[in-house]
């Protein structure tokens, strides 16, 4: 990945740390223009417009066709991908693809025993399952 790449990156986790989320969203938008397939940004991003307490920063559509361009280029087989496109799609009422997309995530997890991983995955789940999106 590029030098600007990941300082765009770097400032939107320092921007996030410090509870400026529409500032992070804008650097994370600004480092997609530099490489708009950057699996990582993808899904930080999309993670972050689904999912942020603050309703000023959502944004479904763009959460959604985010994450969904994140899983065609990872083809679902990482568990990060696979949330972030459960919580675009719970962010947007579509519950059904939600759990369908988390459980996926989840299968992933408990195979390769990351139970922390698999925790937060369950209460996703959960949450998706009562027609509730993540607030993180």
């Amino acid at each position: 990945s590029s030098p600007k790449l990941q300082l765009f990156a770097s400032s939107a986790d320092l921007e996030y740390s410090a509870g400026h989320v529409p500032a992070a969203a804008s650097l994370l938008r600004q480092a997609l223009l530099v490489d708009p397939n950057s699996l990582p940004v993808l899904r930080r991003l999309s993670f972050l417009l689904s999912s942020s307490k603050d309703a000023t920063v959502r944004n479904g559509p763009e959460a959604l066709a985010l994450a969904q361009h994140a899983y065609q280029l990872d083809q679902g087989k990482h568990v990060d991908i696979l949330d972030s496109l459960a919580c675009a799609e719970a962010n947007v009422n579509v519950f059904a693809d939600a759990v369908k997309y988390e459980q996926q995530a989840l299968a992933i997890a408990e195979k390769a025993n990351a139970t922390p991983v698999a925790d937060a995955l369950r209460s996703h789940l959960t949450l998706f399952q009562n027609n509730q999106p993540v607030r993180e």
